[in-house]
């Protein structure tokens, strides 16, 4: 399945602040000295060059004219990108999330591959029932129903444009905890969601494995992250809470994906992990032996 209309724009964003950002730094020109020179704020030159606004095809001249750019091609190539990238996917539920996330879902959704450690059950991965009772669980007690609703229909619409593309590698780690958490009276809801991962582990676009807890402690398991490629070869690392953003810098991004791929050298191959089919009061272990069992009474500390 192609690329959706949605992703396309989000590549077409990417690089036209890509060139922004490149021509500024070949100008010599801090953000700071830019937007002066503009008489714009600098979270307005910050917030174009990071993609979480679109910029006119005024503002892109403006910028151009101040990096000393005069050749039309390249005027022309950028005020075109500008026009394309008005129209971002996610643009309904931009209430719902901070700018910084909603590029990282625009970023998602455009992804060739995507490389994903989790301390929490992935939201791409996720039933709809699953999706429903964590939303509900970590939202705060006085969310109206209707936000709980769009957050998980935001949820499902994540999956939709990306899980059934064949363009688009996936890879999760998922740790131990994200698949031992269950609320009380939660095990069939625990039964459907192993099921699930059991389904998608079978595709060839995606890989899930599971970090047991007798790793111990290994680099960046401190917190979710996520590594991004994008059409033109370039990878992005977004990283989860507290202080959730989107990192183009190549030390830092280099930094996780040596982390990545310790943890997956790490894991449990998934195939030693849907051998059996879910049975109740089993010991903990037995998911690690092939038991997919859900964490019942016996063997709780």
């Amino acid at each position: 399945m192609p690329t959706t209309p949605g992703a396309e724009h989000t590549l077409m964003r990417h690089q036209l602040c890509e060139r922004l950002r490149q021509l500024r730094a070949q100008a010599q020109l801090t953000q700071r000295e830019t937007a002066g020179k503009l008489g714009w704020s600098v979270s307005k030159l910050v917030r174009i060059e990071s993609g979480q606004a679109g910029a006119s095809v005024t503002d892109v001249r403006a910028l151009l004219a101040q990096y000393g750019i005069s050749d039309p091609r390249e005027t022309d190539t950028l005020g075109r990108l500008a026009l394309a990238s008005r129209r971002q996917p996610f643009g309904q539920h931009r209430a719902l999330f901070t700018p910084e996330h909603l590029v990282y879902l625009r970023y998602e959704a455009a992804a060739t591959r995507l490389r994903s450690f989790c301390l929490l059950m992935p939201d791409l991965l996720q039933t709809d029932r699953y999706a429903r009772h964590q939303v509900t669980a970590l939202a705060a007690p006085d969310t109206p129903e209707d936000t709980i609703r769009q957050l998980v229909q935001a949820r499902m619409e994540r999956q939709a444009a990306i899980l059934h593309r064949d363009d688009v590698q996936l890879w999760f780690i998922l740790d131990e905890a994200s698949i031992r958490r269950i609320g009380p009276d939660g095990e069939q809801l625990w039964r459907e969601q192993l099921q699930r991962l059991q389904q998608l582990a079978q595709r060839a676009t995606i890989t899930i494995q599971i970090l047991p807890f007798d790793r111990g402690y290994l680099h960046g398991t401190t917190t979710s992250f996520t590594l991004l490629d994008v059409d033109d070869g370039e990878t992005l690392l977004y990283r989860g809470e507290p202080n959730a953003a989107l990192h183009h810098a190549p030390a830092l991004r280099a930094r996780y994906e040596t982390a990545f791929a310790a943890l997956a050298e790490a894991s449990a191959d998934p195939s030693t992990i849907w051998g059996h089919q879910p049975a109740t009061h089993q010991p903990r272990t037995d998911l690690l032996k092939g038991q997919a069992s859900a964490p019942g009474n016996q063997g709780r500390s």
